[in-house]
């Protein structure tokens, strides 16, 4: 069971690559190929932040904002990253199905705590039999800056 779940990281991975690729490259066709017709997108920040929005309606082509990845995490088939932007930090939470991007949660200027809630595989035997797991992935990157920002807990 754990091969096929790092199969399906590893493709989710792959997939969420590709995209940031796509984006930095300004690549449209690519990206609607990535992403699935009707992706489920939730938004937390300010909406002047609303960067990747304008970008893949259109509305701001190829922006002004980058986002290149400085880090992230793959959980099963969500995939966390992080970066930020002239002093704007963004986490994404992407769920991959089938190769194709179907959700998206995205925030902006807050950072990210990602826990399990119920069984988890790969806990120890003590925190099997307790309903919540301990935390998979927390975002770092305006700790390490030292900026003081608002925080959620993203439950999966």
């Amino acid at each position: 069971m754990l091969a096929l779940y790092d199969m399906v990281a590893e493709s989710a991975e792959r997939v969420v690559q590709a995209l940031y690729e796509a984006l930095e490259e300004g690549d449209v066709a690519r990206l609607q190929t990535l992403i699935g017709t009707h992706l489920e997108w939730w938004f937390h920040g300010p909406p002047s932040e609303r960067h990747l929005v304008r970008m893949l309606t259109g509305v701001d082509h190829l922006g002004t904002f980058h986002f290149v990845p400085q880090r992230g995490f793959v959980i099963g088939n969500m995939v966390m990253v992080e970066g930020h932007d002239r002093g704007v930090w963004w986490v994404h939470a992407w769920t991959v199905k089938g190769g194709i991007v179907t959700q998206l949660r995205e925030y902006f200027n807050t950072t990210v705590t990602v826990t399990r809630v119920g069984h988890c595989d790969r806990c120890s035997e003590f925190l099997l039999h307790s309903p919540i797991c301990a935390t998979l992935w927390h975002s770092q990157l305006s700790e390490a800056s030292g900026k003081s920002l608002p925080g959620l807990v993203l439950a999966i």
